[in-house]
């Protein structure tokens, strides 16, 4: 008993004023090859010489530290983090700062962070569970059964979590793994299969009803795999260039006068250049006479190319209208059965984002010219 408060004392001392002296004092005592046995423990207050009880105290001390606590923070650090929280909602209750909004592209990197947050935690939860289920320990299978009828309908319990995850991505129910469950390598490539199915489809219902979105081919959406504006072969600042303006026209955030003018940002949603007509992403590519010889100088070649390769009865055949004119120069994908072949795809993919970035570096020119 004495050694025991000697040693509380000494782990006091160094815990309050550590210093080298305390410390040697420690390790000393330590290498020391006395032994001690402890013929008495402080149980609830009481001094308890009997083994049995002490071994019990020993068990339940333990089984107490293995079952897992709601409350497993500092009630002092709760109550600072209470403060903190209410001075910093005050501040910005009486800050006269405008806040700065999230740049289209900002929300755009958060959105894809998030995606692939949550892609990733249920992944990790699913390959717990292979984990769990393969264990091959009837302890754990016990209690695998007891979680799921105890907890059946707790929305927070990991069994409730899994049950919710399997149902949304189609995965087979935790009672038919049981039965037939697949090897690890397996189970990671159905998941894999089942993740990017849900989020391929998710990603292309989305797409197919944003206006925007209206020129870009949805069908090829794949998880994983970048759209072909983002093909360069040649990553010098130019093309890079040329891919960014490329990508604002797919993803309709190319901004045009009759955009503008949608919120009020413009007086009139006429062409600048021409005066004749509303400035959208049709009188820009294929109309506005000012950017005439620009658009025949680019435009031309990718004709030519694509008439080779489909014969020119084939293009006057699909070809015939605008509108397939302007899919055709924003996604050429929407042609991929006419067109076939990857290689002379990439290659429209690379004529026409020169031709766009020359309209757009035409116009730009033009309107700062005007504007003096």
């Amino acid at each position: 008993m004495e050694q025991a408060v000697s040693r509380q004392s000494l782990y006091q001392q160094i815990m309050d004023n550590p210093n080298t002296q305390l410390f040697y004092r420690l390790i000393n005592r330590n290498r020391s090859s006395q032994q001690t046995s402890t013929n008495c423990l402080k149980i609830n207050g009481e001094l308890n010489f009997i083994p049995e009880d002490q071994r019990r105290s020993f068990a339940s001390y333990y089984e107490d530290l293995s079952v897992p606590k709601e409350e497993l923070f500092d009630n002092n650090y709760l109550n600072l983090c209470k403060i903190r929280q209410q001075l910093y909602e005050q501040a910005m209750d009486q800050s006269t700062v405008e806040p700065e909004l999230f740049t289209d592209t900002e929300e755009a990197n958060t959105e894809k962070k998030k995606f692939i947050k949550f892609r990733f935690s249920y992944f990790l939860l699913l390959s717990f569970l292979h984990n769990l289920l393969s264990s091959n320990v009837q302890r754990v299978d016990d209690i695998i059964i007891r979680q799921m009828s105890v907890n059946y309908d707790n929305p927070n319990s990991f069994f409730s979590k899994i049950r919710e995850i399997l149902l949304k991505y189609g995965l087979p129910p935790i009672h038919l793994l049981q039965e037939t469950l697949p090897s690890k390598l397996k189970w990671k490539s159905l998941v894999t299969k089942h993740l990017n199915t849900y989020w391929q489809n998710t990603l292309r219902d989305d797409a197919e009803s944003k206006s925007t979105l209206k020129h870009m081919d949805t069908e090829h959406l794949l998880v994983g795999k970048n759209h072909p504006v983002w093909t360069i072969f040649d990553k010098t600042k130019a093309e890079v260039r040329k891919a960014i303006i490329k990508a604002r026209i797919v993803s309709g955030t190319f901004i045009l006068n009759s955009d503008r003018a949608k919120f009020n940002q413009a007086p009139s949603s006429v062409c600048q250049l021409c005066n004749l007509s509303e400035e959208n992403i049709s009188h820009f590519l294929l109309e506005c006479p000012i950017l005439s010889n620009t658009r025949i100088t680019y435009f031309q070649p990718i004709k030519t190319y694509v008439t080779q390769h489909i014969t020119a009865e084939v293009w006057h055949s699909v070809f015939q209208s605008k509108s397939n004119i302007i899919r055709l120069i924003i996604d050429c994908r929407h042609f991929s059965q006419t067109l076939r072949d990857d290689k002379i795809m990439n290659m429209i993919e690379t004529k026409t984002r020169e031709m766009c970035y020359k309209l757009y570096i035409k116009r730009l020119k033009l309107l700062e010219a005007m504007d003096g």
